[in-house]
């Protein structure tokens, strides 16, 4: 390989305007040949621009669900001398997306890596687990955390209701001012005015889109971890993670009605709406969170962005401990050790909540308002014609 190649020098030059210029190459060379236009919503809105800039690349990157269809059946691909991945490529400038929309204090000191990383999610989750044991010492004594209280089963025998409900708005308000900057800040660069994003019908579709992971199909074939190996093993398991979060934001919806609306206490009885979707959430998280992390394991490097690959990594092992935690409380619930598992499963979502905007979990964020966007070009193309 050659000085003057340009996979070489971007190689040798791993700058953001690097990234950026080689993601621009790649995405001309595919706008050029189109054979992969029908493998996903990618290339058909790579077709609709003429001349790429940052703000399309970016786009492009978050429309992108990784399903790696593209690499596999590109004759350019490595080892040719084009070296064009769009996967690998993508997912490089994905991970500057969420460096680039994060609070100052985060971006400026290149923190991303950092803060997804597994360490720090581990002491955070320690140093949790360390102010509810304390919360819960100040009310009822260390020993509480062996010991059943009543009522058997509530959460409210070891932390008051008061207490959960303070800490927990206190974090998610403190997450939502940072994802709803970002949100603002990703909009304002990939599209523009702020109106469109209160048009209904792109969100109907985005929402279907989302919801179906039509995007993972790559091509109706399914995902590809490795070359010649099409399977919708990933998706399926994307479903189970997706759903089983949804299903445990409905357990606490679900708890808070019956007990707020409807003067039921905890612990619900086990066929309550709060404990069915808790648990099958639950279930869920981890059985999807552990098929995707062996997933991770035995994917082909070529296809990969290394650093998203730990971000991933990270970001599924918070969702399986999530779900871990989570199930176990229901388990633990009549036992002596309910008090120390409840102190846990509410670190472990409190640490969630407040890592989530610096973190992976903002991805999903990020790829529905691609698909957005998507959507309202689709929409103003129809509108022209």
């Amino acid at each position: 390989m050659s000085v003057a190649d340009p996979v070489y020098r971007y190689r040798n030059d791993q700058t953001e305007n690097a990234l950026f210029v080689e993601a621009e190459r790649q995405l001309n060379i595919c706008n050029s040949c189109r054979y992969c236009e029908g493998y996903c919503a990618v290339y058909p809105a790579l077709e609709r621009r003429i001349v790429l800039d940052r703000s399309d690349i970016v786009h492009l990157a978050n429309l992108c669900h990784d399903c790696r269809a593209c690499l596999y059946a590109c004759m350019y691909a490595p080892p040719h001398e084009f070296g064009v991945n769009p996967p690998a490529i993508l997912a490089e400038v994905r991970r500057t997306t969420y460096r680039s929309q994060a609070p100052w204090f985060v971006r400026k000191r290149e923190s991303v890596r950092v803060l997804a990383s597994f360490p720090l999610a581990f002491f955070s989750t320690v140093f949790g687990i360390a102010i509810v044991v304390m919360l819960i010492y100040v009310g009822h004594g260390l020993s509480s955390l062996f010991h059943t209280l009543d009522p058997v089963g509530s959460p409210y025998a070891f932390i008051s209701y008061e207490t959960i409900i303070t800490v927990s708005l206190v974090i998610s308000g403190f997450s939502l001012v940072f994802v709803t900057a970002g949100v603002i800040t990703y909009w304002r660069e990939t599209r523009g005015p702020l109106a469109d994003l209160f048009r209904p019908g792109p969100w109907a579709r985005a929402l279907r889109d989302g919801a179906t992971l039509r995007n993972m199909r790559g091509g109706a074939e399914g995902c590809y971890m490795k070359e010649n190996h099409a399977s919708s093993e990933r998706r399926i398991l994307h479903y189970l993670v997706s759903y089983g979060f949804l299903l445990c934001f409905v357990a606490t919806i679900a708890a808070a009605i019956e007990q707020d609306l409807f003067s039921i206490q905890p612990p619900f009885a086990l066929l309550s709406l709060p404990v069915i979707s808790g648990a099958l959430g639950g279930g869920g998280l981890v059985l999807g969170s552990l098929g995707l992390l062996r997933l991770k394991s035995t994917q082909e490097v070529i296809a990969t962005d290394g650093p998203m690959t730990a971000m991933d990594r990270s970001f599924l092992i918070a969702l399986l401990t999530l779900g871990v935690t989570g199930v176990a409380t229901l388990v633990s619930r009549s036992s002596s050790i309910y008090g120390f598992v409840l102190a846990i499963h509410l670190a472990v979502v409190w640490t969630c909540l407040m890592l989530a905007p610096f973190t992976k979990f903002i991805h999903f964020i990020y790829r529905l308002l691609a698909l957005v966007q998507d959507n309202l070009e689709r929409a103003d193309k129809l509108a022209v014609r």
